[in-house]
């Protein structure tokens, strides 16, 4: 059985963005993937936050909507599975304010906490400014196995 990850969109955009910090290791994992070694679990909003952050970044880099459309036409291939439900909002919600950080961060581990696997960061700031009580596991993507 797939090894299974919540991945935050740090990690897919530097699989998308190849100019971006540890993107040969995103690649690696996007390849995972794709192959089926591991699997990934994201929340139901993880497509529209991916569509503004490649949309941005390939605006403010003067690239063609092309770009991004291909992008995202890619994004959408993968095979992740969308969670969501009331009480995984209301989760995130708590986790914003226990924690001081944004509810789409801590979304990301709502959904890792209730599905029992870790969650899959670039993001070393933010993952480290969580204490160590933190409700699951954190991969950092310059950690990540294989």
């Amino acid at each position: 059985m797939a090894e299974r990850y919540v991945m935050d969109n740090s990690v897919l955009m530097r699989a998308f963005l190849p100019d971006r910090e540890c993107s040969d290791r995103a690649d690696k994992v996007l390849s995972l993937v794709l192959t089926g070694d591991i699997s990934v679990i994201v929340p139901k909003n993880a497509m529209h936050e991916f569509c503004g952050a490649v949309t941005g970044a390939l605006r403010k880099k003067g690239r063609p909507v092309g770009e991004a459309i291909e992008a995202i036409r890619k994004f959408q291939r993968l095979p992740i599975r969308y969670v969501e439900s009331p009480e995984l909002i209301e989760r995130a919600v708590e986790l914003a304010f226990a924690y001081n950080k944004s509810w789409y961060d801590m979304y990301y581990f709502a959904v890792a906490e209730q599905e029992g696997v870790p969650v899959c960061t670039a993001d070393e700031k933010s993952a480290q400014a969580i204490p160590p009580d933190r409700p699951c596991r954190i991969v950092l993507l310059t950690q990540f196995p294989g």
